[in-house]
Formats: C-alpha cells, sequence, structure tokens
C-alpha cells in the first residue's frame, strides 16, 4: 500500500513561554507511559490493545528508530505470580512471528523479552512501525481502495455462509455469536454443497458439476466451517475417493 506525504504545513512559532509547557507536556506523556521498557524503548503513544495487552508506538533510545512494541500481560497475574503462563504466550506469539519471518506482508519481529524493570509480570515483543492502524485507517480513508478490502470482508463471509450455513460455525467448541456480525446472523441455517454438487444420475441440475458420494466427502470434509471436524489435508489426500480416480484414469 502506498503512502501518500502530504505537503507539510507552516506552524507558527510558540511565544516564547510556551516551549517550556511544550517540553513539560511532552516529557510529562511520557511519564505517564513509565519509563523505557528496559532502559532502551521509550514509549510514546497506545495505538492500540487486545486481549492480552496493548500496542504501543515507542521509540529506541540508542538510534532514534520509531517501532511498535506490544506487552503482553497476563490477566489473572494472581494465579501466576511468576509469569510461567506469560512466558508460554510470549513463546507462542513469538514463534508464530518467526515462521512468517520474511514475508512481505507481515511485521517482522525485531526483539523480545520479559521486563525486568516492572514490579509485575510482563512481557514484550518489538516489531516494525508500519503506520496507522487498520481502525484509523477505515475510519479516515474509508473511500480508499485498500480501506474497502478490509470493510469488503463481510460481503465475502455473507457469500460463504449462504452456501456452507450457519448450523455448522454454531456446533464449534469455541463459538461464541460475537464472531458473526449481527447483519449475517439471519443466513441459511443448512448448507447447500450437495445442491451445487449433486451426484451423478440425478434428474435436473444439467448445468452443475457431478460429485460421487466419495468426492464430496472430501470436499465438504474441507470445508467444513468447524475446525473440531474439518478434514485436514493430510486425511483428503489419504481418502479412497484419490485412489478411484487414479484407478479410473
Amino acid at each position: 500500500m502506498a503512502i501518500v506525504k502530504r505537503p507539510a504545513r507552516r506552524r507558527p512559532s510558540p511565544p516564547a513561554g510556551d516551549v517550556a509547557t511544550t517540553s513539560f507536556a511532552s516529557s510529562q506523556l511520557r511519564a505517564d507511559l513509565g519509563p523505557p521498557i528496559d532502559g532502551r524503548y521509550q514509549l510514546l503513544a497506545k495505538v492500540g490493545s487486545g486481549v492480552f495487552g496493548d500496542v504501543y508506538r515507542a521509540k529506541v533510545k540508542r538510534t532514534g528508530e520509531i517501532v511498535a512494541v506490544k506487552c503482553l500481560r497476563w490477566e489473572e497475574e494472581e494465579d501466576d505470580p511468576d509469569g510461567l503462563q506469560l512466558d508460554k504466550l510470549l513463546e507462542e506469539e513469538v514463534r508464530a512471528l518467526e515462521a512468517c519471518q520474511g514475508h512481505p506482508h507481515i511485521v517482522q519481529v525485531l526483539d523480545h523479552g520479559r521486563r525486568r524493570d516492572a514490579g509485575f509480570p510482563e512481557a514484550f515483543i518489538v516489531m516494525e512501525y508500519v503506520g496507522p492502524s487498520l481502525q484509523s485507517t477505515i475510519l479516515h480513508r474509508g473511500r480508499s481502495t485498500s480501506a474497502r478490502r478490509y470493510c469488503e470482508d463481510d460481503c465475502l463471509i455473507e457469500k460463504i455462509l449462504d452456501v456452507l450455513g450457519l448450523d455448522d460455525i454454531e456446533g464449534w467448541s469455541k463459538y461464541d455469536g460475537s464472531m458473526i456480525s449481527p447483519p449475517l446472523q439471519g443466513s441459511p441455517r443448512r448448507s447447500r454443497l450437495r445442491d451445487l454438487f449433486p451426484p451423478p444420475g440425478v434428474a435436473g441440475g444439467n448445468d452443475l458439476p457431478k460429485l460421487s458420494p466419495a468426492g464430496f466427502e472430501v470436499l465438504s470434509g474441507l470445508l467444513t466451517c468447524n475446525p473440531d471436524r474439518r478434514m485436514t489435508a493430510a486425511a483428503a489426500l489419504q481418502h479412497c475417493w484419490f485412489g478411484m480416480l487414479s484407478t479410473s484414469t
């Protein structure tokens, strides 16, 4: 996504008395965000929050580079006084990001560790700072192509639910109603997948592709919305349908 810089607007110089005020306000903001993490990363502003922590725009004190710092916390601190659960959370997230190292569309990990200067268990991950948040992009650039791509997610989900229905995903053990936006909760209940891929010999639907029971078992297994019941790629490749295809050819 290209970032278009606008011409800088010349700001009037503040009165002499205001310079000290501005400097004080800036130092006060830094004080409110706490001391530099491990003496190296000065938090500048919060840019987002999640279940397990907050993300800040920060500056590397040694180089002045702007980075993103995610501060991880474990909600039940009394159940994890030594931060063992926090260590596990940090390890899992860092391992996932490092597995995507070098991918052009995923932020890269620069540093991570446990805070030694906090009086409570807290960990941090330092990543590339890539600009405004998705929410800010959609709110302030809602007419742009890049923002519309994200707003069109509901349209894509609507098309999926129109074929696969809601019954399957609502049967998932970890499903909660917030995963599907309210306008989409009136989607069809049952799957129409078999209607679109009827078995051979069924009258009608001559313009639709035909799929044998074994083939449909693979297709419906891979397209199951419920992760608990979804067929894995490995299991699909071991399915008898592929053996039937090889013998028929």
